[in-house]
């Protein structure tokens, strides 16, 4: 999964594999014949990759869970020519998109789970008054 994941990341950068080695300092053909015998690669050299591609998100390289870029707006401040390039802009957006979904799930999850512990407090408040007893009394 994790060098599929490193192909399909290094196509949508249009960089090619050959280069990324190069870039990371590897021998030829290592990228290369772990994404094409869908072999494992060195915990070392996954190392690298993640410190030379900082915008990739790590939890979907190594899973395939999220999304692919991270965006770091406090980053990008001071490259101000990737926050004018239409694809970059398109792409932190998607990302933050991404987040915005995220978020709204937790929301309806823990909506959820107070509502669950209000009808909790309720039910056992109905039972501590059928009891002859005041919630309040009680404590």
């Amino acid at each position: 999964m994790i060098v599929k994941n490193i192909d399909t990341f290094l196509k949508h950068k249009g960089i090619k594999i050959g280069q990324s080695e190069k870039d990371l300092g590897l021998s030829n053909s290592t990228l290369v014949k772990a994404i094409n015998g869908n072999k494992s690669i060195k915990t070392d050299n996954l190392e690298k990759f993640l410190k030379l591609y900082k915008e990739i998100n790590p939890i979907w390289l190594l899973t395939g869970e999220g999304e692919m870029l991270i965006s770091n707006q406090s980053e990008s401040i001071g490259h101000s020519e990737e926050n004018n390039d239409p694809k970059y802009l398109r792409l932190e957006i998607k990302g933050l998109m991404g987040e915005i979904k995220i978020q709204e799930k937790l929301i309806i999850t823990q909506e959820k789970t107070i509502s669950a512990n209000e009808a909790l407090i309720t039910k056992l408040n109905n039972q501590i008054k059928s009891l002859g007893g005041d919630a309040q009394e009680s404590a």
